[in-house]
């Protein structure tokens, strides 16, 4: 009998050591992957961070080696299990996406202006605690690819209303069709005239009429009945968060608006940096020539009759505030930005980052 007795106590420790083999076999499994999983997330979002970073390059349209270096330089900020990476030259791909039909057309030899997407790959050797029951010959690779997109519709619209001839004009004088959609050239012109041959002054003749700014009525969201000096004034001081975009008609204010343009603007530019009252030159918070601020493009105009026109939106552009003369006349400069807002698969001077992978 004690002979039975042990041999089932034997059996059963061994079954019980066997069990425990098993559990701790499936335990190391379970630490594991979820490692493999952090350092997969880790990888991933180190790609994202370079896709996006060469993007941001590629909106200046900085040369090639700039995208490039200012992809892998912010893929290696992030760590990955705690270990700093190594991201390769080799693996920053510039290339083309078809927003429209939200498909990739494919890599290409160099990132030039023709070029609107960067994808970066970040690779790394799997990292196991227990190797031994794992195969550690397992590389791990995470791809993002970002394009540059078209924003549209966006808020913090300054009420004046651009003619759309005056980009047209400026970007391409030669081009008769002064009311296309912006193409590539005018794009690459953006980026490359000097800051001068960009300026214009934004008091125009006509039409709408002489001497007027075009000055648009946005309606104020916490306000809707608000109209007038009030309101125009208070749309080049502060934030508006009605979302204006490419489409939308608004009417101009009545009036010359001379007083509150430049009472307003010269407010604007001391609250978002400093105002020089001898010269009317605006400074930024760093002290440089220029605020940059976002206004409505139009392409056609409607009279209504005792002042006032409707304005049919045709992009939403940016420029910086230079100068407001003892006229009222104000100065600024056509510029790209990058910014929040609604995409649209029109080219337009406002940009924004998008992760497709």
């Amino acid at each position: 009998m004690n002979t039975r007795l042990k041999n089932r106590r034997g059996a059963i420790l061994v079954l019980a050591a066997f069990v425990m083999v098993v559990v701790l076999g499936m335990l190391v499994v379970v630490v594991d992957m979820s490692r493999i999983y952090t350092q997969k997330n880790e990888l991933q979002t180190a790609a994202d961070a370079g896709a996006l970073a060469g993007v941001l390059e590629m909106i200046k349209t900085s040369p090639e080696a700039e995208i490039k270096d200012s992809a892998v330089s912010f893929g290696e900020k992030n760590q990955v299990l705690k270990q700093a990476i190594n991201v390769a030259t080799a693996d920053v791909v510039c290339g083309n996406w078809d927003e429209a039909n939200k498909t990739y057309l494919g890599d290409s030899a160099e990132c030039g202006p023709a070029e609107n997407t960067v994808a970066v790959t970040t690779r790394g050797a799997a990292n196991y605690s227990f190797p031994l029951f794992m195969n550690s010959n397992v590389q791990l690779a995470a791809t993002a690819r970002a394009y540059v997109a078209s924003v549209g519709k966006t808020d913090c619209i300054k009420p004046w209303a651009i003619p759309y001839d005056e980009l047209t004009t400026t970007l391409q004088p030669g081009n008769t069709d002064i009311y296309r959609n912006l193409d590539a050239i005018d794009l690459q012109q953006l980026h490359e005239l000097s800051l001068a041959e960009r300026t214009f002054t934004l008091k125009i003749g006509s039409p709408p009429a002489s001497g007027n700014f075009g000055s648009l009525r946005i309606p104020d969201p916490d306000d809707p009945r608000a109209n007038g000096g009030n309101l125009y004034a208070s749309n080049i001081i502060n934030c508006n968060g009605t979302p204006i975009g490419p489409g939308d008609v608004l009417d101009t204010q009545t009036g010359n608006m001379a007083g509150p343009t430049s009472k307003s603007v010269e407010e604007f530019c001391a609250n978002n940096g400093s105002f020089q009252a001898s010269t009317g030159n605006c400074y930024d918070k760093n002290g440089e020539l220029g605020i940059t601020v976002k206004a409505a493009l139009w392409s056609q105009l409607t009279d209504k009759g005792q002042g006032n026109y409707s304005v049919q939106v045709r992009q939403i552009v940016a420029f910086k505030i230079l100068n407001v003369s003892k006229q009222a006349e104000v100065t600024g400069a056509f510029l790209p930005i990058v910014t929040k807002g609604g995409l649209t698969p029109l080219n337009t001077t406002i940009k924004r980052p998008i992760l497709v992978k």
